[in-house]
């Protein structure tokens, strides 16, 4: 499967919406959020634990908008999912950013965190039906204090 593509989100869906964790810390969510792997940018639909939208992003297109985005680089995403680059510095320094309303994201943060840790894991794999499910955060003391930096 091709990286980044609008397959690769269906199937980040697909797994988020499978995945216990994610159902429960975004159980109360009712956002929209922009994902971003460099140029490409695809629009999800969280509502009630389940991501149930996904679809490639028009700015013109979309009437709808975004409520936060989580954004990076493509060589960034590499070096999550090839694992030269933790998770939690990533996030730190903004190599890997998130922006909009930063309330709703960081309300949600468990549900913000899991699919990009979840994007790593798959991106490294060939084919997504071999992914067995979501890689966690190995920088976790790390990624809590982006939390609390963010939420300041």
């Amino acid at each position: 499967m091709k990286f980044p593509s609008l397959e690769f989100v269906q199937a980040l869906q697909e797994r988020m919406n499978g995945d216990a964790a994610f159902h429960t810390a975004s159980r109360w969510s009712d956002v929209k959020v922009l994902l971003c792997f460099g140029d490409q940018r695809y629009w999800l639909k969280l509502y009630g634990g389940k991501i149930i939208d996904a679809m490639d992003y028009f700015p013109m297109a979309n009437p709808l908008g975004w409520d936060y985005m989580i954004s990076a680089p493509l060589e960034i995403w590499r070096a999550l999912r090839d694992g030269s680059r933790a998770l939690g510095h990533l996030l730190d320094t903004g190599d890997i950013m998130v922006d909009g309303d930063l309330l709703q994201a960081n309300r949600l943060y468990e549900s913000t965190h899991l699919p990009i840790t979840t994007c790593a894991a798959a991106a490294s794999r060939s084919c997504a039906s071999t992914w067995a499910g979501p890689a966690r955060c190995s920088g976790i003391t790390s990624c809590r204090s982006w939390r609390r930096r963010a939420s300041k």
